[in-house]
């Protein structure tokens, strides 16, 4: 009966101080983060299965909703009291899912330069210094598309980000891919 009545007060604290965060109050999502933590902690790592990015993915999630104005709040998190441990737990779940994503793009991208040989990892003659030593030999254009997308950056934002067409982007991406795949080719194999 105890258990059953605590929890009653611990969701109703945790509705009351959601409504406090949305009307303006920052504090008041201390509590909400407190009690959700290891829940979400948990959902963080099932996707990720590492237990640094979990706390990353729930921190950043928790400083994004800081960062939202009074506006974006009463008009993004109003109602949202009655399913907030739900609403949390698909922020973090979709939190995940793109950071998988970008590290997938970044494998892939990785690939398609030619620095991966059947699927194993770059090769012991090849570390990062190598790797940006080659950036250098790309124009400064180049190496801000290329850096862009290898932070898992879509063409359309990089575009977007860059002030250029994304057709720009695709062609800048795949002549900087060729001019490093060249090199590569030249001096490591």
């Amino acid at each position: 009966m105890n258990n059953t009545l605590e929890i009653e007060n611990k969701t109703i604290e945790k509705t009351l101080n959601w409504s406090l965060f949305v009307a303006g109050n920052n504090e008041a999502i201390a509590t909400v983060y407190k009690q959700t933590l290891p829940q979400l902690l948990f959902i963080a790592y099932r996707y990720l299965n590492d237990s640094e990015k979990s706390k990353d993915v729930v921190s950043d999630v928790f400083e994004k909703l800081i960062t939202m104005n009074s506006v974006e709040r009463k008009n993004k998190l109003s109602g949202v009291d009655e399913k907030l441990e739900v609403f949390l737990k698909v922020i973090v779940k979709n939190r995940c899912i793109n950071q998988l994503n970008i590290e997938k793009n970044r494998r892939g991208i990785l690939k398609h330069l030619g620095l991966f040989r059947n699927g194993q990892s770059l090769p012991n003659e090849l570390q990062k210094d190598d790797f940006n030593s080659m950036l250098t030999l790309l124009s400064d254009r180049q190496k801000e598309v290329l850096q862009l997308s290898l932070k898992g950056f879509k063409n359309n934002e990089i575009a977007a980000q860059l002030e250029i067409s994304e057709n720009t982007v695709k062609n800048t991406l795949v002549n900087s891919k060729k001019k490093i795949k060249e090199i590569y080719n030249t001096f490591m194999v």
